[in-house]
């Protein structure tokens, strides 16, 4: 159940906290003093339970007014920008409030009572009510969107998300075996951009296209990313160097012909999907922001070998593919696609995929930064893959904390 309390007085606010804490256990609550930032709330998310002060401040600097949360109440009812609560309780300790907006309040099918009189029992008759319908549901849509979705394929690739928002919350959602985790991002600005970050249940394309839909329909987020490791192949490209996707092809799609001699020839197809031309750019005003990979690496533990080498940003064409690759003959293959691909990984193509077949209307940007851990042969370097992990994860918050993506 989530909760929305919209009041200026800390001591209602802790009371009302306090009856939730000793009659329910399944809850979360926001909190704001003011109608401005409840505005804002509600533009985000739908809630619950909306608990609304009449008596309010406009914003926090303004002094409260008699008529704002009823204001409020007609704005919530006729703005598309803001989200309709499921439930909405007016609350006030003023009797000529309570005289003037019940009628009202009624005629929106809300509730407004006395919060010096029994409010208690109201507003746990009510969150009874609320927690029964909810359990009712066999499975019960979010209702929020998120500014960042985040996925990666392996478990140690979500390690550095734990440790960068160490107070992140567990979502889990009912039907959906996948476990998602929630937090925000502070700009330099000082905004706040939620982050919602998952990994695979498996490694591949299918699984990416699955949990990449899945996540476009959850939480509609304006920003679908994917980090981790990858192989880098081109000839400038490092070990520990992050390889940003500017286009995706699959190798691995194409037409297998027998040819008279009995044996089989496998001839691709390149049909890449391309990143918006408005996060090419941003990107290739990043790349040169020295002080973007000074940030990300002062983030990390790094032992003396890797501190010597300083990675570079190369933003380019990169392949995914079924298979992890240790051949000569299949790099081949992929370079006599496009010659200048930078590397190759298991999961940039279908994410780019998934996301081309939703409408402009919810179809998020998307973008792929993974860590070079090593060259596709058979020369393999674990020591990288923590490091490339790391790296990816950093570079990307990085990127949205400094300002170069906005919500």
């Amino acid at each position: 159940m989530k909760i929305l309390i919209v009041h200026d007085s800390k001591e209602k606010t802790s009371a009302i906290k306090e009856l939730l804490s000793h009659s329910f256990t399944e809850y979360k609550v926001e909190e704001v003093n003011n109608a401005s930032d409840a505005r804002d709330k509600l533009a985000s998310y739908e809630y619950d339970l909306l608990i609304l002060d009449l008596h309010l401040p406009e914003n926090s600097k303004s002094e409260a007014r008699p008529e704002a949360g009823y204001n409020l109440l007609i704005e919530i009812s006729s703005s598309a920008r803001l989200k309709c609560p499921v439930n909405l309780l007016g609350i006030t300790s003023k009797s000529d409030l309570i005289e003037k907006y019940k009628n009202l309040f009624e005629e929106h099918s809300h509730q407004l009572i006395n919060s010096d009189s029994d409010w208690k029992n109201v507003l746990a008759n009510k969150l009874r009510y609320i927690s029964k319908t909810l359990k009712q549901s066999d499975l019960k849509p979010l209702n929020k969107k998120i500014d960042i979705c985040v996925l990666t394929a392996l478990e140690e690739e979500l390690e550095p998300y734990f440790k960068f928002f160490p107070e992140h919350e567990k979502l889990s959602i009912p039907g959906d075996p996948i476990l998602y985790y929630e937090s925000k991002v502070k700009t330099r600005e000082g905004k706040e951009l939620s982050i919602v970050f998952c990994t695979l249940a498996t490694m591949g394309i299918s699984s990416t296209a699955t949990i990449a839909t899945k996540l476009i329909y959850t939480f509609v987020p304006n920003y679908l990313c994917i980090t981790g490791i990858c192989a880098g192949f081109a000839k400038d490209v490092n070990l520990g160097d992050l390889l940003i996707t500017e286009k995706s092809f699959d190798y691995s799609a194409g037409k297998i012909v027998e040819q008279e001699n009995g044996e089989f020839e496998f001839k691709p197809s390149n049909t890449p999907y391309v990143v918006p031309a408005e996060v090419k750019q941003i990107i290739v005003k990043a790349k040169s922001d020295r002080a973007l990979m000074d940030k990300s690496l002062n983030l990390m533990e790094l032992d003396n070998e890797l501190k010597r080498n300083y990675p570079t940003v190369h933003l380019g064409p990169t392949s995914t593919g079924p298979f992890v690759v240790e051949s000569k003959k299949i790099l081949e293959m992929i370079l006599s696609i496009d010659r200048k691909v930078l590397g190759l990984d298991m999961e940039t193509f279908a994410l780019f995929n998934s996301v081309h077949y939703f409408n402009d209307e919810i179809r998020p940007k998307v973008l792929s930064i993974k860590g070079v851990c090593d060259a596709a042969n058979l020369a393999k370097n674990d020591k990288y893959h923590k490091y490339s992990s790391f790296l990816s994860a950093y570079y990307l918050l990085n990127l949205f904390e400094n300002g170069y993506f906005n919500s």
